[in-house]
């Protein structure tokens, strides 16, 4: 599914297996492993497991995991998990591409793809005051 922007294209599209190597760099990144929570740059061959697990088995494992592509190139994720009737969503942007928007856009859009008939849950680091913003545009309430 794509949106057209003034100047770019956007596209959202549910995570192959081929999509590893972009979620595997973002992961590394130094702020990806201090917002995650994370002690160190998690193990590829672990980190592929599950990649390969979401990928192929997304319906059993109640996880989705979706890729941000602005003018065909990735630029973050989008990853829903299902749990006791509600979403669950958390979203990562690389680095390089901060502060454009496409936080707020990769909400936006995951949650018009899933429908709008579920109630939204995210999980944020109380000092990650960008995506805090980006949840808060997209109607979240802080609990």
């Amino acid at each position: 599914m794509g949106w057209k922007g003034k100047n770019y294209m956007i596209e959202i599209k549910e995570a192959k297996l081929n999509d590893f190597d972009f979620y595997y760099d973002l992961k590394c990144e130094e702020s990806s492993v201090y917002w995650g929570g994370f002690s160190q740059i998690p193990q590829r061959n672990k980190l592929y497991e599950f990649w390969e697990s979401v990928t192929e088995k997304s319906a059993a494992t109640g996880r989705t995991i979706y890729i941000m592509y602005v003018n065909k190139l990735p630029v973050g994720y989008a990853q829903v998990i299902e749990e006791n009737g509600r979403l669950v969503l958390s979203i990562g942007i690389s680095e390089n591409s901060r502060g454009n928007g496409y936080g707020n856009s990769i909400i936006k859009n995951v949650i018009n793809l899933r429908g709008g008939k579920y109630t939204y849950y995210c999980y944020i680091r109380e000092d990650n005051f960008a995506s805090i913003k980006s949840f808060e545009k997209n109607g979240f309430k802080k609990t």
